[in-house]
């Protein structure tokens, strides 16, 4: 919860200052699920909204994220403590991962294991942003008996 209340703030802060108008039936900032963009796959999976950068300051801010609010001991702040024994890639497949934002489908199923809601889930991967990289690890850690809870 704690996480939606945050990102729910965060979204307020940022509308504000950039001046979005909510009032139209749609607009481009909730248009854009990470879907297509131009020369992308046309069946390419929905993700969440990434910026390819250093990878190694998502891990840091994902860790003080549980940090920060390690005192509530949710299940997210026990899944985000998984991450400290991520190991960043150094090439191929791996660091084309850490390129690219988790899909929704990875976040759904990283939720069923992790035993959170789904929307949490969504809301995690939106606020750090989560890499497919960062997804697959813990999704890979809880399936080898990892806790996150």
């Amino acid at each position: 919860m704690f996480l939606f209340v945050s990102a729910l703030e965060e979204h307020v802060e940022e509308c504000l200052a950039v001046g979005h108008d909510h009032g139209g039936a749609t607009s481009s900032h909730h248009e854009d699920r990470g879907g297509t963009a131009a020369g992308d796959r046309e069946d390419a999976p929905a993700a969440v909204p990434f910026e390819p950068g250093d990878h190694a300051l998502l891990i840091v801010r994902a860790l003080r994220l549980a940090h920060d609010h390690g005192r509530q001991q949710t299940a997210i702040v026990d899944l985000l403590h998984l991450l400290a024994d991520y190991q960043q890639a150094s090439s191929g497949r791996g660091e084309l991962a850490e390129q690219k934002g988790a899909s929704y489908k990875q976040l759904r199923y990283l939720a069923a294991l992790a035993d959170i809601p789904p929307i949490e889930a969504y809301e995690l991967g939106k606020r750090i942003p989560m890499s497919q990289s960062m997804c697959h690890h813990l999704i890979s850690t809880l399936r080898e008996g990892g806790q996150a809870a």
